[in-house]
């Protein structure tokens, strides 16, 4: 019997109810298209019309313009699989709270790893000589966008089809590869960054197992990102440097440990975080099976 309990989002299907898995799957794609066309539009016109705008404006440009990737998940996958929001994780009860907990952990995780590399001596720490509070607000802002619009598209719309047909753990590795997947393009990409970055998305869904919402794994993927930028301002996925308290100087002699250029998620400090955070997760879903069955 599976450790793992399906929660509403995450039902299971007899075969006459469920569509096919090619259309599903060409679903899946559109979505990802029609979300990402008018981002790399917008962000191909401004650096034309505006040919003087530095890379953090490019940034703020981009992670708003993820926007588009929420407004595509939640409104072509409601016509292509009738989901309305609720069907797709944004349920009502507990939300915030959810979110909360979840902003929390992404920021532990983060420290978690960060100490780590301070302790490995692969990074180097000091007060940043300039920080402009109306940029990181806005970067915050920015940040909770863009980790959603992933969240979205991955866990909200991929993993419910895969969960459809097959069994938890399964829909859990195949959509956590297609998250790593899409970050293939990034900079500095290294076979350990995607590993990295599929681990991050089998934490993300098994939050969403755990609390049959999307809440606890968007906060998480945000605010992750966040810290990781913003707080320390060292690169995201691949991501330039971005404005941050604290300036973050990676050792050239300890990549394996801080990721080097992608960030700290194509780092070992990451894989140690994210693999205890699994195993949590793990024992904590087997404690509760064993409490439920007496």
């Amino acid at each position: 019997m599976s450790l793992l309990n399906r929660p509403t989002m995450l039902p299971k299907l007899p075969p006459e109810q469920r569509a096919g898995l090619f259309r599903e799957l060409f679903s899946f794609l559109a979505i990802l298209i029609v979300g990402s066309f008018p981002q790399g539009l917008l962000l191909a016109l401004i650096s034309l019309w505006s040919p003087s705008l530095s890379h953090v404006d490019l940034l703020l440009i981009n992670l708003f313009a993820t926007v588009f990737m929420i407004l595509s998940v939640c409104l072509l996958g409601r016509h292509l699989r009738s989901r309305p929001a609720n069907g797709l994780g944004l349920t009502r009860a507990h939300g915030w709270r959810d979110y909360l907990w979840g902003a929390a952990a992404g920021v532990l995780m983060l420290l978690f790893s960060v100490l780590i590399c301070i302790l490995t001596e692969s990074l180097h720490i000091q007060p940043s000589p300039s920080f402009p509070i109306g940029t990181w607000l806005l970067f915050l802002a920015g940040f909770l966008i863009q980790g959603a619009s992933e969240e979205l598209l991955c866990r909200g719309y991929l993993f419910p089809i895969l969960a459809e047909r097959y069994s938890l753990g399964t829909a859990t590795v195949v959509n956590s590869l297609v998250f790593a997947l899409l970050h293939l393009g990034n900079n500095g990409v290294s076979l350990l960054a995607l590993c990295n970055v599929f681990l991050f998305g089998v934490v993300a869904s098994l939050c969403v197992i755990r609390r049959g919402s999307l809440w606890l794994a968007c906060g998480m993927h945000s605010l992750w990102n966040f810290t990781q930028g913003n707080l320390f301002g060292i690169s995201v996925s691949g991501l330039s440097p971005l404005p941050a308290p604290l300036k973050t100087q990676p050792s050239e002699a300890h990549p394996l440990w801080n990721g080097g250029s992608f960030g700290l998620e194509g780092g070992l400090a990451v894989t140690l975080v994210l693999s205890l955070a699994i195993l949590t997760l793990l024992l904590f879903a087997k404690a509760t099976h064993k409490t439920n069955k007496k």
